[in-house]
């Protein structure tokens, strides 16, 4: 591999036509520079994302132990479980409407 880097370098045309050869740099672009603006806003719902996630889960298990309770302690452990991971999304929901409201105003 090594040999055609060279043998490419010696027939190139900036070789042919006298040109020093020196060392080659490569540029990539990989894509638009990220601004403070952005990383807040990719915080924000990234945060949001994940506490709802939570909040979602908690209450899938709190439905399973309503369901497969016989009436004992697990049935009033579910509920607690779905009523507190509702109003864990309600106070995610009304934290991101906050905080969404506050980066339009200040950016």
């Amino acid at each position: 591999m090594h040999f055609l880097l060279h043998f490419w370098r010696a027939i190139s045309p900036q070789a042919l036509a006298g040109a020093p050869v020196g060392p080659r740099t490569l540029t990539v672009n990989i894509g638009t520079p990220i601004t403070v603006q952005m990383a807040v806003a990719g915080i924000i719902n990234f945060l949001a994302f994940t506490v709802s996630a939570v909040c979602l889960v908690i209450f899938v298990v709190g439905t399973f132990f309503v369901v497969t309770s016989a009436g004992g302690s697990r049935l009033e452990q579910g509920k607690n479980m779905m009523i507190n991971s509702i109003i864990g999304l309600l106070v995610t929901a009304c934290a991101y409407g906050i905080l969404r409201t506050l980066y339009f105003v200040i950016y």
